[in-house]
This record gives C-alpha cells, structure tokens and sequence, in this order.
C-alpha cells in the first residue's frame, strides 16, 4: 500500500515500514498520526481525496533530529574583488512510516453520470 501525505508544505510518496527525512518536525511525541493523505493506491485501486482522503491516517515513528549536508552559497562580482562564501545545513527529522489505515466504505454510491447533448440549429 502506497500514500501520498502532505508535510510542511511538500508531497511525499510513503510505503509501509520505510524512511523518510523532512523539515524539522516539532513536537514532543515520538509517534504521531498524519491526517493530511492526499491519495491511496492499494492493490491497484486509487482513492483520491477532496483535497484530502476521508478517514485516512498515516501512522509514524519520529526516530531523530539531523542536519542535512552543508549547501555551499557562493557570491561574487567580477572586477571589483567580491567574494561571498556562506553555508547553510537545514533541520531536519527522520520519520519511519509505521501503518497506513485506510477505513473502508460499507455503503457505496455509484455516480450518476450526466450525458449532454448538443441541439443543432
């Protein structure tokens, strides 16, 4: 079973029991239980959400805070002996994705699909 979850602003594809590293998640839990799924794909079928999926969580484990590698920002202005050299490490957290629950519908609705016709004059 596969899950598109919404983080902090950015999408990320998860599977049951894999890694994944985001923006610093700031909070004193060590499990937490993500509501925004955007769509499911489970055996093949696809459950889009509107814009999120309805009773669906993504269940995870917060296994620890890092940095991620040193981004070099390099700036200059030829001629003049401008030179800029600065680094930034971003905060981040490593999740492990644990379960993903999906609640199945019990009663379904087909949709009636409305046909137009065009009227010639």
């Amino acid at each position: 079973m596969k899950a598109i979850v919404e983080l902090k602003g950015h999408q990320y594809i998860v599977e049951e029991n894999t890694i994944i590293d985001i923006e610093k998640f700031d909070t004193s839990n060590d499990k937490e239980d993500l509501t925004k799924v955007l769509m499911i794909i489970n055996d093949g079928k696809v459950t889009i959400g509107t814009p999120y999926v309805k009773d669906a969580s993504i269940d995870v484990e917060i296994l620890e805070h890092l940095k991620a590698p040193k981004e070099i920002v390099f700036k200059f202005k030829r001629k003049t002996g401008y030179k800029k050299k600065q680094g930034h490490r971003q905060q981040q957290s490593r999740l492990r994705v644990n379960k993903i629950h999906l609640k199945k519908k019990t009663k379904t609705k087909e949709s009636s699909e409305k046909t137009a016709t065009k009227e010639d004059k």
